[in-house]
């Protein structure tokens, strides 16, 4: 917001009626496109602001001033209304003494809600203590730095995987479509939803913040989303009907409810949780114990995908989200949502495309920490009360695009509930968990029925 737009000379224009791309030409032509990508991407800026100062809850303050780079940025446009090229909006600034760029924000006082402050003076600096009172360096010796200590997560374990997405971009940047695949007989509902890492974060944001039991307030949370990412509001409709029909799906290897049974108060969302790792792991590391304990959430094959995951040994602190966890029938489970596109139609998402999907992404290792996650969060929350084998759940990753109620069962959906042996092994193998703290003095435990 206070920087101007780049300009990567690359330019995007209309020659002859037909698309033209022309990349660090110094053609007139081409030099009048650059100048007209840069100016679309100041207007597309200044919307941006527009949105994020009038979308907040209970106020908005911004800093603002003669700051370096700031002339053409989508702020100035947006504060000192000028025509829409930045080499004018620059020119118009550079040429305001202080007290003319004060007087025209203080124009915007006549706006509804809107008042301009001075900042406060910047604290002195302190001066530096006198030299003879610094300590001299000290002499390390005989000592290294752990370099496997630090803090990670499931995208830092899989960065290096071939073909690996990561957490927060469940979808690569969609390739040039060049219009040579046949469209399908009978197409999705977001099929015309193009993929992208904005929109994934998107579609993340709507579930989140959206009641699944009241699909009334869907397209209005559809809008609002969509205005929140600067993405296009005509997306609205294929977007409110794909994620309306994934809540109804009944989720077969999980009991057969689905999301839409699920109240407001029986969830929560982005779960985030922060475990210590006391010892080094690896892809081989987890890869045994997986072997170890064979049965559902295993996928052939994945044991020695696993085994050769590119990662160096790390120990210290293993974080992540979970999109949702939620409780029914008095068990819990964690579910993941990917917006992946595996294709054009339901055949792309039959139960053997998601899993080779979950291989491919390493999804099954993601589905593993979760679980860990979900054991722990249980463990603590429920006491000596938590018993797994009747509030373990179990694991649930939603591949949206492909779900529908009058698709065949199974179909966008992995759910499996891994044996908890394997859960347990692979939290031991993380390092003991701190002990659940006891109730103070005769107090019950927690319900097994609440959050």
């Amino acid at each position: 917001f206070w920087t101007a737009p780049p300009d990567h000379g690359v330019a995007l224009g209309a020659d002859g009626g037909g698309p033209a791309i022309s990349l660090r030409s110094k053609r007139d032509r081409a030099a009048a496109w650059r100048r007209a990508v840069v100016r679309d991407r100041l207007a597309e800026g200044r919307r941006a602001v527009y949105l994020a100062l009038t979308r907040a809850t209970h106020g908005a303050v911004i800093t603002w001033g003669p700051l370096p780079g700031a002339a053409g940025s989508p702020l100035a446009a947006l504060l000192h209304p000028q025509p829409l090229w930045p080499e004018r909006i620059a020119a118009h600034l550079d040429g305001l003494t202080p007290a003319e760029w004060r007087a025209e924000l203080a124009e915007l006082e006549a706006l509804p809600g809107v008042a301009v402050r001075d900042a406060p003076p910047a604290p002195a600096t302190p001066a530096p203590p006198p030299e003879t009172q610094i300590p001299p360096a000290r002499a390390f010796s005989g000592r290294w730095l752990d370099l496997q200590w630090g803090r990670t997560s499931f995208s830092g374990l899989t960065r290096d995987a071939p073909h690996a997405t990561h957490a927060g971009a469940d979808e690569p940047e969609p390739s040039l479509d060049l219009g040579l695949t046949p469209p399908p007989a009978r197409p999705l509902l977001m099929a015309t939803v193009p993929p992208g890492a904005v929109t994934g974060t998107c579609a993340h944001g709507i579930l989140e913040e959206w009641d699944f039991q009241d699909p009334a307030a869907l397209p209005a949370a559809c809008a609002e989303g969509l205005a929140r990412h600067g993405l296009p509001p005509g997306w609205a409709p294929a977007l409110a009907a794909g994620l309306g029909a994934a809540v109804r799906v009944p989720l077969p290897a999980l009991g057969g409810f689905s999301l839409a049974q699920v109240p407001r108060s029986a969830r929560l969302d982005e779960l985030a949780f922060v475990l210590p790792v006391d010892t080094p792991i690896d892809g081989a590391t987890l890869a045994r114990i997986m072997a170890d304990h064979p049965g559902p959430g295993l996928p052939p094959g994945y044991r020695e995908h696993l085994a050769a995951l590119p990662a160096a040994p790390v120990r210290g602190f293993l974080s992540g989200s979970i999109d949702l966890t939620c409780r029914h029938d008095g068990r819990w489970y964690a579910m993941d949502y990917k917006t992946n596109r595996l294709g054009q139609s339901a055949s792309d998402y039959t139960p053997q495309r998601v899993e080779r999907a979950m291989i491919d992404g390493h999804y099954v290792l993601q589905a593993h920490l979760y679980a860990v996650a979900l054991h722990r969060f249980l463990t603590v929350r429920l006491g000596s009360a938590y018993a797994p084998e009747a509030h373990f759940g179990g694991l649930a990753w939603l591949f949206l695009r492909g779900m529908h109620p009058d698709h065949p069962p199974g179909t966008g959906i992995w759910a499996h509930t891994p044996p908890i042996e394997r859960v347990e092994a692979l939290s031991a193998c993380l390092g003991a968990p701190p002990p659940p703290p006891a109730p103070p003095g005769d107090a019950a435990p927690p319900h097994p029925g609440v959050l």
